[in-house]
This record gives structure tokens, sequence and C-alpha cells, in this order.
């Protein structure tokens, strides 16, 4: 749910200024494409990880605004101390490759202060019920 973005790092106007500016269509258009979606298609056990180390080779697809892309990504799972499922990674993707072009430095030159990191990281954490 792309309309429930937020900032940790901010607090009051300055945050809602921010939240603001990343719905709008510079960079994630909600009102046109609320909703972002995270497909996994298929996974590969990696053999020889050690405990707390990544463990599966997670592969699929992202769609944001509208575009889906594939994306491959490492993953450390395992069982929680009440036997409960769980995995959790962190990885990052560009995104130009979705259209997110605003403050670009490869599209946009003469920038200075407005250049916005290409880079988007993402921590994502699945436990099971």
């Amino acid at each position: 749910d792309m309309n429930r973005i937020a900032c940790a790092d901010l607090d009051g106007q300055m945050h809602d200024l921010l939240i603001a500016h990343l719905q709008n269509d510079d960079f994630f258009d909600v009102p046109k494409h609320p909703t972002a979606r995270l497909a996994v298609t298929g996974s590969r056990a990696i053999t020889g990880a050690g405990a707390g180390a990544p463990n599966l080779e997670v592969t699929g697809e992202l769609t944001l605004r509208g575009q889906t892309h594939p994306l491959d990504f490492l993953v450390a799972s395992g069982l929680t101390p009440e036997g409960r499922p769980a995995a959790q990674a962190t990885f990052s993707i560009d995104r130009t490759r979705w259209g997110v072009l605003y403050g670009s430095g490869k599209f946009f030159h003469r920038l200075a202060g407005h250049l916005v990191n290409d880079h988007i990281d993402f921590d994502l954490r699945i436990l099971t019920r």
C-alpha cells in the first residue's frame, strides 16, 4: 500500500512534505499506482550457508509505478524459537529501472543540491503465523 509510505528520520512538517513528494508523480505517482508488489517466482537453497547467513537465493518480480522487472536477492531463513518459519533480506534496487527519474544524475545534469540517489534500500522481514 503506497499510501502508507512513512519516514522514520523526520517528524512534523518536513516528514509530511517528503511523503507528499514521494507520493506525487515525481516519484511513485501513488494516485495512479497505489500498490507496489513483490512476487516471489522461485528460490534456490545456498548449500553450506552458516547460521544467520543468507541460505536462499530468491528470484521474483517487483512492480512499482505500474512497471514490473525481475529481481534477485539473498534471504536468511529459518525457524523462530517458537518453531515458526521466518525470513529476512536486505536488498537495493535502482529506481530508474521502474521509471522513477526525479533528481537522477543519469538523466539530468547540473542538479547540484537536487541530486537524489538512484538506489532504494529494502529491508524485508517475513514471519508466518
